[in-house]
């Protein structure tokens, strides 16, 4: 059986802990690490796994947040079929950022007969080509921010009609950590993207990692493949029609969560066009930060006719 690649991007040092642990709980088949990190190698202690077979460090500097690390290291791995990418989620702008990567890192990584079978699912189904975090897909539209110029750059080098793969992939995987066919992303394997990454300055949105993490699903289905969620893959078999996995992945879009909610009408403006609100916001103390949230969230979905959560 050829070794999954756990791609692992680590930019605090201590939430390498969590990510570790997890490895060591739930992997049940064998893998290999590729771990890029802006700190010293020397902090990162493998995990405690039988089915561990290579661990490589590679330093990068602190640019592109997870997502260049991710592109460069992919484009240096020897070639393999499954992979699996993951980084220590911190969005020190958020009030939930650590409980949301467990979040993500618990449906990723189950417990090891499921992690397994998860694996085993997507090696025997080539249609997939991404399997995302449960209930962690959202509306490319509802979720657009200040990424499109981003966006339509990308998908240009690609060679990539954005328009009407937007209208095939209207979804992304927020928070960026996913399962993947190395096939499906072999054509970001073809471009060189360090150019297009941008000085780290604390960005919260309009950043070519922004861009590329809404359209890695759009890349990845360019072949008639598909994402799906971690949990429907586990139940899926064979005789699902890929139409009918599509329909599967559409009806988790934008479900609220507690860490992922989807914007009205008018929070979706916001976004877009009042960007300069959230670095403002992500200043405040965490306790007016809250109270803000309790004050604006009956008024999120109203555009919606949707009741509040």
């Amino acid at each position: 059986m050829t070794a999954v690649v756990v791609f692992v991007h680590i930019h605090y040092p201590e939430t390498w802990l969590p990510i570790r642990d997890r490895l060591s709980a739930c992997m049940d088949v064998p893998f290999r690490i590729v771990l890029t990190t802006t700190a010293e190698h020397s902090a990162f202690d493998p995990p405690a796994s039988e089915q561990l077979v290579d661990m490589k460090v590679l330093i990068v500097e602190n640019r592109g947040r997870d997502v260049l690390p991710f592109l460069n290291a992919l484009r240096a791995t020897e070639p393999f079929e499954i992979g699996l990418k993951l980084h220590g989620k911190k969005s020190v702008h958020r009030l939930d950022g650590e409980s949301w990567r467990d979040a993500l890192l618990q449906s990723l990584l189950p417990e090891r007969p499921e992690t397994r079978a998860l694996v085993d699912h997507m090696r025997q189904d080539s249609r997939v080509a991404l399997a995302a975090p449960s209930f962690s897909l959202c509306s490319i539209d509802r979720h657009i921010g200040r990424n499109m110029g981003a966006m339509r750059r990308i998908a240009r080098r690609l060679g990539i009609d954005l328009a009407p793969a937007l209208a095939a992939t209207p979804y992304f995987a927020a928070g960026t950590m996913f399962w993947f066919r190395r096939e499906a992303l072999e054509p970001l394997l073809k471009v060189d993207f360090n150019e297009d990454f941008a000085v780290e300055r604390g960005q919260t949105d309009g950043t070519a990692a922004h861009a590329f993490e809404r359209l890695f699903s759009v890349v990845a289905e360019q072949g008639g493949r598909v994402t799906v969620t971690a949990g429907h893959l586990k139940s899926m078999n064979g005789c699902v029609s890929a139409a009918d996995m599509r329909h599967a992945t559409k009806q988790t879009v934008d479900v609220d969560t507690t860490h992922v909610r989807r914007p009205g009408r008018l929070g979706a403006f916001a976004l877009r066009y009042l960007w300069f609100v959230t670095p403002i916001y992500a200043a405040l103390p965490g306790s007016v930060r809250r109270r803000i949230k309790r004050v604006l969230r009956p008024l999120a979905s109203i555009d919606d006719g949707r009741p509040a959560a």
